[in-house]
């Protein structure tokens, strides 16, 4: 067993058990005394249900194993009515497929590139104790198709389709604020904004008080977004009480990115805005014509910061 004192030098490092196949007692021990988050194979848990995805990297097939289309291919009729069943029919099986990894409750999900592009058999990356000319040599060979094969799980909507109830999806569902600095992601729960135009432009409002850490992502970067739910209550909870100075508190609801023009999306999400940002404000004590407004909302005088977004592209999030 590894010692405790080398483990913790790694710092924050994630190792993954690889947790598949015949396990000896010893190998158990060993992922539980370390808390390792293991693997889970979609093509292996078919007959026994799909469960303990929470601590697990989730892959819908592995290098060693045949491509999603490969192994459906050969699947009879009665084990592909157990997948019908729980994916999406709308889209192919291999799509639905990475669809069903993508949505389901695992902690991170693992997509092969040639899973993604419907690849069979005879371009299989690799055969475990085979000897040929083609193991490990798949290339992809045009990006344009990966990229068109993620359109099909985000639908990119023209603003004049929006269809949104603010009163509701802003103040009753809420949604995210989020934005990159440095590489890092941090995101904030919200209840109050708006959606409008102004200065002949498609525009949001939202409002960040100046002591949330998101606050200090938005002023460095171009680019905000908002990513709105239906549901998730608990987690959006957690959130917005929580900052991202002290933990992953993304990390600890179990909620993933997606990132879009490079922008950061939640999986979890039912639409999602990138916004590019306009304008930032402050709400001033001396504007208030109700002052009981003023005495209700802002007793330590932590007063909004105000950013105006124009909406350069919005995206739904097709689950069902």
């Amino acid at each position: 067993m590894l010692p405790a004192t080398n483990y913790a030098s790694l710092g924050s490092i994630d190792l993954v058990a690889e947790d598949l196949g015949y396990l000896r007692p010893e190998v158990i021990e060993l992922k539980n005394h370390y808390h390792l988050k293991g693997m889970k194979v979609f093509q292996f848990m078919l007959d026994d249900g799909f469960n303990d995805l929470e601590h697990s990297y989730f892959y819908p097939g592995t290098h060693d194993n045949e491509t999603i289309k490969g192994w459906s291919d050969s699947l009879n009729e009665e084990a592909l009515n157990k997948i019908k069943k729980i994916v999406d029919e709308k889209l192919p099986l291999n799509l639905a497929i990475i669809k069903f990894c993508l949505h389901s409750n695992a902690s991170d999900v693992i997509v092969p590139v040639w899973d993604l592009l419907e690849v069979d058999n005879e371009q299989r990356f690799n055969i475990p104790g085979e000897v040929n000319d083609t193991n490990w040599t798949y290339r992809v060979s045009n990006m344009s198709l990966v990229e068109k094969a993620f359109k099909l799980f985000y639908k990119k909507i023209d603003v004049n389709e929006l269809s949104l109830n603010p009163f509701k999806t802003i103040g009753k569902d809420w949604l995210l604020i989020s934005a990159v600095k440095d590489g890092k992601i941090n995101t904030m729960t919200a209840s109050w904004g708006s959606v409008g135009v102004i200065w002949n432009k498609n525009v949001v409002t939202v409002y960040i008080r100046p002591q949330r850490y998101t606050k200090e992502f938005v002023d460095s970067a171009d680019y905000f977004t908002l990513t709105f739910f239906d549901g998730y209550k608990k987690e959006l909870g957690v959130l917005g009480s929580k900052s991202g100075r002290d933990s992953d508190k993304i990390r600890e609801v179990g909620f993933n990115v997606e990132m879009i023009n490079e922008q950061p999306l939640f999986k979890q999400g039912t639409m999602g805005m990138v916004c590019k940002k306009l304008y930032r404000g402050k709400i001033e004590p001396t504007g208030f014509i109700d002052v009981s407004l003023d005495v209700k909302n802002y007793p330590d005088h932590d007063y909004h910061y105000i950013y105006i977004g124009e909406i350069e592209s919005i995206y739904v999030n097709e689950k069902d």
